[in-house]
């Protein structure tokens, strides 16, 4: 665990050109960052001093020592945010950002005094485009840098389900150029480490090596998503047949994934559906439902809805049934509003 907050459900906002900024942290560094990042509120408008517990330097097996606390803080004062930026001509231009503005600890005072440089407020509030929000339990318990970087990398691109990125510049990003030279080094000491962390953690990932057209490995296709719905090792539970409607019942879909969706008397086909369909199956509507609702409502609309849903219901502790219906009401009123924003358009005309 990085470190423990009393809000799990706390959003972590940040600008994404921070997320991809080029800067390296040690675990103790990335602690106090991350401390620093949940005490940030939404109408703050400038940076303040934050006290950081010493005890959240602590790992589960030692106490921390004065003397590393001190080359935390020392060492945070001097780490930069290289972030990149686009200018006219589409030329790019690399802006250095000093990370803090002040980074201090007085021996025997149990906490560390820190505030972030003013220079990185456009990247950390008032933020109102490009930018991603992430609760803080979504990630609270990761074990390493390496996994916490990987973590926001993915989730700039989880409506589209996967990214890629050249070797070169995704070891410029984690500072790694100079230490990894060979692929198999940093495949072996970072990535599959990582992707076991996130595994770990309820969002694992898998990742295609393409060499493009050379002998080694230059560019990376990475292919993740929210695991969801139950264990591999348990078995889905059935929703007795008094409370199905129309045949119901769970099904599994892919790799793993249970779900709920309606049947008929034939068995619908749930193979080489796009993503939106397969999150809407997952809520419990049948295929013509999702066709309908595809019909009816704008995509981008229908997908941010059923993403929130996906998020926020499946693979929690409401019954199958329960979130079918919660959802069924929202896409319901989501229809309702469109329409009768349809009709006020049509009447203006």
């Amino acid at each position: 665990m990085l470190v423990e907050y009393h809000n799990p459900r706390k959003l972590v906002v940040q600008h994404k050109k921070l997320i991809n900024a080029r800067f390296d942290m040690s675990l103790n560094e990335l602690r106090i960052f991350v401390y620093m990042l949940l005490q940030i509120r939404k109408d703050d408008k400038e940076f303040r001093d934050i006290r950081i517990p010493c005890q959240m330097l602590q790992s589960a097996k030692k106490s921390i020592h004065y003397t590393e606390i001190k080359a935390a803080t020392h060492e945070l004062t001097r780490k930069s945010l290289q972030i990149e930026q686009t200018i006219k001509g589409g030329r790019k231009k690399w802006e250095s950002i000093p990370l803090m503005s002040i980074c201090s600890y007085t021996e025997g005072e149990g906490y560390i005094v820190a505030c972030f440089n003013a220079k990185a407020a456009p990247y950390l509030l008032n933020l109102s485009e490009n930018f991603k929000a992430v609760e803080y339990q979504r990630w609270n318990n990761l074990n390493s840098v390496y996994s916490y970087r990987f973590f926001w990398f993915l989730v700039q691109f989880e409506d589209s389900g996967y990214f890629e990125v050249r070797v070169d510049e995704l070891k410029e990003m984690l500072h790694l150029e100079k230490k990894y030279k060979l692929y198999s080094n940093f495949k072996n000491r970072v990535l599959i480490p990582v992707q076991e962390d996130l595994e770990k953690n309820n969002y694992p990932f898998t990742f295609r090596e393409d060499k493009c057209g050379t002998r080694k490995v230059v560019k990376l296709k990475f292919f993740f998503g929210k695991k969801i719905g139950f264990n591999k090792k348990e078995k889905a539970k059935r929703i007795p047949k008094s409370q199905l409607k129309n045949g119901q019942q769970i099904i599994n879909l892919d790799s793993g994934i249970h779900s709920v969706t309606h049947v008929s008397r034939r068995k619908e086909k749930t193979t080489n559906l796009d993503q939106l369909s397969k999150w809407m199956l997952q809520l419990g509507f049948s295929i013509a439902e999702v066709s309908h609702y595809k019909e009816k409502i704008e995509h981008k609309e229908l997908r941010k809805s059923v993403y929130g849903l996906q998020a926020n219901y499946v693979g929690s502790e409401r019954s199958l049934l329960e979130v079918y219906k919660i959802s069924k009401e929202c896409l319901d009123n989501l229809l309702e509003n469109e329409e009768k924003s349809s009709e006020t358009k049509s009447q203006e005309h």
